[in-house]
C-alpha cells in the first residue's frame, strides 16, 4: 500500500470516544516571578511602593532595591542606609523616598543620594524611641512618623515634635469624658482621612480594658471599640474611606466609616497585613496566598498564589499588582483577566500544543494522552482520558465521521481506512479532496473514498489546498502544485515567500496567509503579496510558531508573545500580548478564537482571556540613573550644570520605566550644540566623549512596546572653556597681537624711513658720481688734448680734417650730456657713445691704436639696458695706460658683446703693456691728470648692485703671450638680464 512506503518516523491517528472524567485541575493567574538571581537584595521582602519618577522601590531584608522594569540596584549601609534590613516606604510630595529599616532610625532618598542623620541636619533632630512603622503627609505637607510607642511631626518650617506616653498624646482630650486616667498608649497606625489630615489608631490601656482610639492629631480623640488587644499593628489601618481595626488577636476585622462602624468580618487564617488599593479592592496578604476583599459586598475571593507567603501588595499607575513575599521574592501580575489552566498534579507535562473548537467546547492537547475540554460559555474545565493513545505532541484535534480523532506527530492513520503507519508529522489539514498530511518526506492527501496519493516527495513544514490546487510549504520556501501537476516555486517570483514556511491557513475572504521562521506573516491572494507584517511594523517577533484566522481577525503566535492582526479599510492594526501582559508564556504553541474570547496555548498550559476586558493602558517614564565623568560617577542635579574642560569625556545613563513592558524599550535622543537631529538607540547608556567647549542641551525619550511615548528630558550642561577660548584670554592675545602688529609696523615704518634714508643718500651719491663720471669723460687734459688736436689740423691746413674732428668732439659732448642725464641707457646707445669716442681717441693719438666694436646678431641691442657710459673709464684706461706706451704704435682695442647665459657679456680687450708695465710708467713719469673713471665706475656699480635685481659683475684679467710676456689686459662686464 501507499502509505508503507512512507516509513520514517512515527505516526498516529487516535480516535477518542471515551467519557469524560472527573479531572483534578486548577486555575490560577499569570504573574512575573523576581528573586535575588534577578539582582533583587534579599528574598524577604516587606514593602513595594512607586516612586514619583516611576521607579518601583522593595523594602528587603538585605537593603533596598530599585528596579527600572529591566535591571536592579541595591543601595545597603555601603550608600548610607542606617540598617539593610528595611521594614517600610514611603514617597512624600517632594518626591523624597522615606525609609524605614527596623534600626530605630530614618533616613531618605533624593537624586541619587541617601540622607541619614548623619549628613543631613534634619534627621539629626530626630530620635526615636523604637523603629518607625509607617509615614503619612497631610494635605498641607506636614510629615507624621509612626512609632510603636509615639508619634512624630515635621512641621513644612522644618519644626519637629515628639508625642509619646509622657505627653500621653492627645487622648486626654476633654471631649471624652468617660476615659479614665491611662496608664499606657500604643500606636498601632497612621493615616489620612478624606480631608487630608492625618489620624492615629491609638491603643490604649488602663490597667483593666484595652481600648481602641481613633485620634484626630489636630482634633480630637475618639473611641471606637472596646475590644481591641493591642497591638495589633499589621492588621489595622487608616484609608480615606474605611478605619479598619483588628480584634480579638486578629480574629475579626472592623470597618468605619466617618467614625460608624459599617462591617466586622472574620479574618482570613494566617492573615499577615492588609492593603488598602481602592473602596472596592483590599488585599488580605496571608502566608498561604491573597484574598481581595470587597467592603461594598462584604465578599472575599478565592484564596489565589497559595504557594506563596505575603507580606505587602502595592498597585502600580499602569495597574500592575506588586506582591511581596517572604522568602519568594516579588510577584509581578499585569491582569487578573487572564485565566491559566493546569493539572493539579505538577508532575505531568501542562504544555498545550493543539486546540480546536468544536461546536461549544475548546478542546486542548499537547503530549499526554489528556484532552482538556473547555465550555465556550460557562468555561467550565473538563478533561478525557484515551489509554491506547502514544504520549506524543498532539498537532491536530478534528472531527471525522461524527468521531473525535487526535493526531499527534508520531504515526499516520487514514480516518477513512483506518490503515496505520510510521510517519513523522509536521501538520493536518482538511481540503476538498481530503486531508492532507505534511510530514518528514511526503505530502500525503488521504481522499473521502480511502484512496491514498501522493502530492510532494520531500520534506514539508505544512500544506493546504486552495486555488485548483495544494499549497506547500518547505524549509525553503513555498511551494504551488496545480492539480494538473505543475509546480511553482513562489519563493523565486517573491522573496518574503523563500524562507522557512511555518503555518498556512485561508481567511473568509479567501486570502492565504503564510507565517514564516524568520520573515514574519505574508498574506497572498490572486498571484500577488497584499501584505507583509514584521517586527518593524509592530510584530512580537518575526519567528512564527502558530496562526489561527477567524472572520474579523488574524491571530499569530511567536516566540515572543501574541500578535492580533486587525484589517480594515482604512489599514491594519497590530495589537501585541505578552507575559507582561499576563500570559504565562511568551511561547505561543497554538491559537483558537470565537468572537470576543481567546484561548491560547503555551508551554505552561492553557490561557483564556476576553479581547474587550484586556487593558493595554500604559504609561512610560524616562529618568536618568547616572553621569559618569572619565567613567567615575559623578552627584549631579540634571537641572543644569557646568564641568571644567577636563571632564569633556561624559556618559549618561538613563531607564525608560514601563512595566507593562517587561524592559522592551526603544530610546530617541539628540545632542542640541553637537547633533540637532533625533536618531534612535536601544541601549541604556550615550557616552560623548572630548566634547569641545560649548552649550550642550541631550534631549531624551522613551517609546515603550505600546508605542507610548515619555516626556522629553533634557539635561542641559556646559563644558568650560580652556584657557585660550576664555574672554580674557582672548582679549589678552588681541591685545598682545595689537602690541606685536604695532611694534611691526613700527618696526616696518622705521625700516622703510631707514632704506628710504639711504635710498636718498645712495641717490644722491649715485648722481654726485654720475657727475664726477661726467666730469671724468670730460676731464681738462681729455679736452685740452682736443683742443690741441684741433689746432694742429688748424696749422697744417687740415681743415677737412678740423672740421670732422670738431664734428665728432661736439658729438661726443653732445651725447655725454644727454646720456648721463638717463638712470638707464640702452646697449645701443652706449655702444655708439663708445665708438665715437674711440673714434676721436684714434684721431687725437694720430692713429696710433685701431679698434674694433663686435655684437651679437642674436641680441637686440634696444632692449639691453645699463647705467650711461659704463664702459668708456674702462676704454679710456686701456688707451692711456696700455696702448699709449707700445712702441710699436699697432695698438688695437676690441669691444665684443655677446649672450653668455643668463647673462650678457661686455669684453674690452687691449693689446698694450698691461697693468704691471703701466704702473711702472706711472711712477717714472708726472701725469698732469690721475683718472678717478675706474673707482667712480666700481663705487656706482657696488651702490647699483646694492638695491637692484640685476647684478653687475666686473672681471679684470691680464692677457699673457707664449713667452709670459704681457701682452694687454681684458675687462669683462658680467650684465644679469
Amino acid at each position: 500500500m501507499l502509505a508503507s512506503r512512507c516509513l520514517k518516523n512515527l505516526f498516529i491517528i487516535l480516535l477518542v470516544l471515551l467519557v469524560s472524567v472527573p479531572d483534578v485541575y486548577s486555575q490560577g493567574y499569570s504573574f512575573i516571578r523576581y528573586d535575588t538571581r534577578d539582582g533583587l537584595g534579599g528574598s524577604v521582602v516587606y514593602d513595594a511602593i512607586q516612586d514619583k519618577e516611576g521607579f518601583m522601590w522593595f523594602a528587603t531584608e538585605n537593603g533596598l532595591s530599585r528596579f527600572d522594569g529591566k535591571n536592579f540596584k541595591t543601595f545597603t549601609t555601603k550608600d548610607g542606609l542606617p540598617d539593610n534590613e528595611i521594614l517600610k516606604l514611603f514617597v512624600d510630595s517632594e518626591g523624597r523616598l522615606w525609609i524605614m529599616p527596623f534600626k530605630p532610625s530614618i533616613c531618605y532618598y533624593y537624586k541619587g543620594k541617601i540622607y541619614n542623620r548623619n549628613n543631613d541636619s534634619l534627621l539629626s533632630r530626630i530620635q526615636l524611641s523604637s523603629y518607625a512603622f509607617d509615614i503619612v503627609e497631610d494635605r498641607v505637607g506636614n510629615l507624621f512618623i509612626a512609632a510603636e510607642n509615639a508619634y512624630y511631626e515635621i512641621s513644612t518650617d522644618q519644626t519637629i515634635k515628639t508625642i509619646d506616653r509622657a505627653n500621653n498624646i492627645p487622648v486626654k482630650n476633654p471631649l471624652i469624658k468617660t476615659l479614665p486616667d491611662y496608664y499606657g498608649v500604643g500606636v498601632d497606625a497612621i493615616g489620612l482621612n478624606r480631608s487630608g489630615e492625618a489620624q492615629l489608631l491609638a491603643t490604649v490601656y488602663d490597667g483593666k480594658r484595652t481600648i481602641e482610639c481613633l485620634v484626630d492629631i489636630k482634633k480630637q480623640t475618639i473611641e471606637l471599640t472596646t475590644e481591641a488587644y493591642w497591638p495589633d499593628l499589621q492588621t489595622s489601618i487608616i484609608s480615606p474611606d474605611y478605619v479598619i481595626t483588628s480584634s480579638k488577636h486578629s480574629s475579626r476585622l472592623t470597618f468605619y466609616k466617618d467614625t460608624t462602624r459599617i462591617i466586622s468580618t472574620e479574618t482570613p487564617a494566617n492573615t499577615v497585613s492588609i492593603t488598602y488599593i481602592n473602596r472596592n479592592k483590599i488585599i488580605v496578604n496571608t502566608r498561604t496566598g491573597i484574598k481581595f476583599f470587597d467592603p461594598e459586598t462584604n465578599t472575599f475571593s478565592d484564596l489565589i498564589f497559595k504557594d506563596f507567603s505575603f507580606t505587602s501588595a502595592f498597585e502600580d499607575k499602569e495597574n500592575n499588582l506588586w506582591l511581596t513575599t517572604s522568602g519568594s521574592g516579588v510577584l509581578m501580575v499585569p491582569s487578573f483577566q487572564f485565566r491559566n489552566y493546569s493539572h493539579a498534579d505538577d508532575k505531568k507535562n501542562s504544555e498545550i500544543t493543539a486546540l480546536s473548537i468544536i461546536s461549544d467546547t475548546v478542546y486542548a492537547g499537547g503530549w499526554t494522552n489528556k484532552i482538556w475540554k473547555v465550555n465556550v460559555n460557562s468555561l467550565a474545565f473538563s478533561s478525557q482520558v484515551d489509554p491506547s493513545h502514544e504520549e506524543a505532541k498532539i498537532i491536530s484535534i478534528s472531527r471525522f465521521n461524527e468521531n473525535l480523532t487526535l493526531i499527534n506527530s508520531g504515526y499516520y492513520k487514514n480516518p477513512y481506512n483506518r490503515n496505520k503507519q510510521p510517519l513523522a508529522l509536521k501538520s493536518v489539514s482538511v481540503g476538498r479532496s481530503g486531508i492532507l498530511f505534511a510530514g518528514h518526506s511526503i505530502t500525503l492527501l488521504c481522499k473521502s473514498s480511502g484512496e491514498e496519493e501522493i502530492i510532494w516527495t520531500g520534506r514539508s513544514t505544512c500544506a493546504i489546498e486552495k486555488d485548483s490546487g495544494y499549497y506547500i510549504g518547505t524549509l525553503n520556501g513555498l511551494m504551488h502544485k496545480s492539480y494538473d501537476g505543475q509546480i511553482v516555486y513562489l519563493g523565486k517570483v517573491f522573496p518574503e515567500l523563500a524562507s522557512r514556511i511555518v503555518n498556512l491557513a485561508v481567511s473568509g475572504k479567501g486570502i492565504l496567509w503564510i507565517t514564516t521562521k524568520g520573515n514574519g506573516v505574508v498574506a497572498y491572494s490572486q498571484g500577488k503579496l497584499i501584505h507583509h507584517f514584521t517586527e518593524t511594523d509592530g510584530l512580537t517577533s518575526d519567528n512564527c510558531i502558530s496562526l489561527y484566522v477567524d472572520s474579523n481577525n488574524v491571530w499569530l503566535g511567536t516566540d515572543k508573545g501574541l500578535n492580533r492582526i486587525e484589517l480594515s479599510s482604512t489599514g491594519s492594526r497590530i495589537t501585541r500580548f505578552s507575559m507582561s501582559d499576563g500570559l504565562p508564556s511568551n511561547v505561543i504553541n497554538a491559537i483558537a478564537a470565537i468572537g470576543k474570547k481567546v484561548f491560547v496555548g503555551t508551554p505552561m498550559g492553557l490561557t483564556y482571556f476576553e479581547t474587550d476586558k484586556i487593558s493595554q493602558a500604559s504609561s512610560c517614564d524616562l529618568q536618568l540613573t547616572g553621569i559618569y565623568l572619565a567613567n567615575k560617577y559623578w552627584t549631579y542635579d540634571s537641572t543644569g550644570f557646568s564641568l571644567p574642560h577636563k571632564n569633556n569625556d561624559i556618559r549618561f545613563e538613563f531607564s525608560g520605566i514601563s512595566f507593562k513592558s517587561a524592559g522592551e524599550m526603544r530610546y530617541q535622543y539628540r545632542m542640541l550644540g553637537l547633533q540637532p537631529e533625533w536618531r534612535p538607540t536601544t541601549d541604556e547608556q550615550l557616552s560623548f566623549p572630548s566634547l569641545s567647549s560649548g552649550n550642550y542641551s541631550l534631549q531624551l525619550k522613551a517609546i515603550n512596546k505600546y508605542g507610548v511615548e515619555s516626556k522629553v528630558k533634557e539635561i542641559s550642561f556646559v563644558i568650560g572653556k580652556l584657557p585660550r577660548e576664555t574672554t580674557w584670554f582672548r582679549l589678552s592675545m588681541l591685545l598682545l597681537l595689537i602690541g606685536l602688529v604695532w611694534l611691526f609696523v613700527r618696526y616696518r615704518v622705521g625700516r622703510v624711513r631707514k632704506k628710504e634714508k639711504e635710498q636718498a643718500m645712495l641717490n644722491q651719491r649715485f648722481a654726485d658720481l654720475e657727475q664726477k663720471a661726467l666730469r671724468s669723460q670730460m676731464n681738462p687734459h681729455f679736452i685740452f688734448n682736443c683742443l690741441n688736436s684741433i689746432q694742429q689740423y688748424v696749422a697744417e691746413r687740415d681743415i677737412t680734417g678740423a672740421n670732422n674732428f670738431i664734428t665728432d668732439f661736439s658729438r661726443l659732448i653732445r651725447m655725454t650730456l644727454d646720456l648721463s642725464t638717463n638712470t638707464l641707457i640702452n646697449m645701443s646707445d652706449e655702444i655708439e657713445y663708445i665708438t665715437t669716442y674711440l673714434k676721436i681717441e684714434k684721431a687725437r693719438l694720430e692713429n696710433q691704436f685701431d679698434y674694433s666694436v663686435k655684437t651679437d646678431n642674436t641680441l637686440n641691442l634696444h632692449e639691453i639696458y645699463l647705467p650711461p657710459l659704463l664702459l668708456q673709464p674702462y676704454v679710456e684706461n686701456s688707451i692711456r695706460h696700455g696702448i699709449k706706451y707700445k712702441k710699436d704704435k699697432n695698438g688695437m682695442v676690441c669691444i665684443s658683446v655677446q649672450k653668455k647665459g643668463v647673462y650678457i657679456l661686455v669684453s674690452i680687450e687691449d693689446n698694450g703693456i698691461g697693468r704691471a708695465a703701466a704702473q711702472q710708467y706711472k711712477s717714472q713719469y708726472h701725469i698732469q691728470y690721475q683718472s678717478k673713471g675706474m673707482s667712480i665706475n666700481n663705487d656706482r656699480i657696488d651702490i647699483l648692485n646694492s638695491y637692484n635685481d640685476k647684478k653687475i659683475e666686473i672681471f679684470v684679467e691680464d692677457l699673457y703671450d707664449n713667452n709670459a710676456t704681457a701682452a694687454g689686459t681684458r675687462v669683462e662686464l658680467y650684465l644679469l638680464q
